[in-house]
């Protein structure tokens, strides 16, 4: 059984918590025994394949989806598509995609069509969690029958991590707030800034694309000598566990996220978590230890922030939230999945 791992071709000109997915699942597959390749669009052919595992339903990959079917593959896909997702939204969808290919004379199709049209190809659906489970059932129609759940993993380095590398490298001595996230206003990082400011420094961790430069000046601007940007860090690097592992508390008040691995990455490193309530991170034991905010909500997130300061936790405590979460379990219930497709 040999697995395509497919992506739209521009992931990798950026990081982030997809092609961390992406790069963990092909290895964590490899390393279980699974014949598993990150596709090259350049040399490798479908054909030469018996599964195509399909990361995110958007960015045109229902092309993809296609023509691995077209080319007798069985197709597994991680939807990775962020909640809220109504019944009524899809249906208001449909209506203005209709809208749009009929103005066009059927020459233009929509993002919407493009999500149904994979998840209606797929053999298989892949959720992160039961929120984003349950979205794809009811905001988008798709049969619980085709769908599984398969959290993300944490690599072993951010279990054991400990804050003298990002120290000592970085100069950043006391206490600070951390967020490790693409700089943008969809990240939401001057909310974060400007709600813990006169508590907490806030380091931020991530890239910045040329059409953000403007935000992350103003970041700057606000925030002074409260405000750290490290720019981007590779997963493998070890400041990164070690950032986590000095940090006060982890803040993610992003507009929506999915399963952000960044905030396990904080657990796993024993750091408490502030995350935006519009999220489907519900694989943990006890979930309400993600302190959950509304994303424009700066009163709330200071309030929390101060709660968390103020309270003593026992060593481990956010450790053990994530203990279960590897990337070689995950690969375990994809691989279980492929089988399934391919010996019914």
């Amino acid at each position: 059984m040999r697995v395509a791992i497919l992506y739209y071709p521009m992931l990798f000109q950026r990081t982030g918590g997809l092609q961390v997915q992406v790069l963990e699942t092909t290895r964590a597959l490899q390393a279980i025994g699974v014949d598993a390749t990150l596709f090259d669009y350049s040399r490798h052919r479908l054909a030469d394949f018996d599964i195509a595992q399909v990361f995110s339903a958007i960015n045109g990959n229902h092309r993809i989806v296609e023509q691995a079917r077209s080319d007798g593959l069985k197709v597994v896909l991680s939807t990775v598509l962020q909640p809220p997702w109504t019944p009524r939204q899809d249906r208001w969808s449909q209506v203005v995609s209709r809208i749009a290919s009929r103005l066009t004379n059927w020459d233009l199709s929509t993002t919407h069509q493009h999500v149904h049209k994979a998840l209606s190809l797929a053999d298989a659906i892949v959720a992160l969690g039961k929120r984003e489970r349950d979205m794809l059932i009811q905001g988008y129609g798709i049969d619980a029958a085709k769908l599984h759940v398969v959290a993300n993993g944490v690599k072993a380095a951010f279990f054991s991590a400990t804050e003298q590398a990002f120290r000592e490298r970085f100069g950043i001595h006391g206490r600070y707030a951390l967020n490790v996230a693409s700089v943008s206003p969809y990240k939401n990082q001057m909310t974060a800034l400007r709600a813990l400011k006169g508590q907490l420094p806030l380091v931020v961790i991530g890239p910045c694309a040329r059409e953000h430069q403007g935000y992350l000046d103003e970041l700057r601007r606000v925030g002074g000598d409260d405000f750290h940007y490290l720019g981007a860090l590779d997963n493998d690097d070890p400041a990164l566990p070690s950032a986590y592992a000095g940090a006060s508390l982890f803040i993610l008040p992003s507009t929506a996220e999915v399963q952000p691995i960044s905030a396990l990455e904080a657990l796993a490193a024993d750091c408490p978590v502030i995350i935006t309530k519009h999220h489907s991170l519900d694989v943990l034991p006890d979930p309400s230890v993600l302190r959950e905010v509304p994303p424009d909500d700066a009163d709330s997130i200071t309030e929390i922030a101060a709660q968390i300061l103020s309270q003593q936790t026992p060593q481990g405590f956010y450790r053990a939230q994530a203990s279960a979460l590897t990337w070689t379990r995950s690969a375990e219930h994809l691989a279980g999945i492929y089988q399934s497709l391919i010996n019914p």
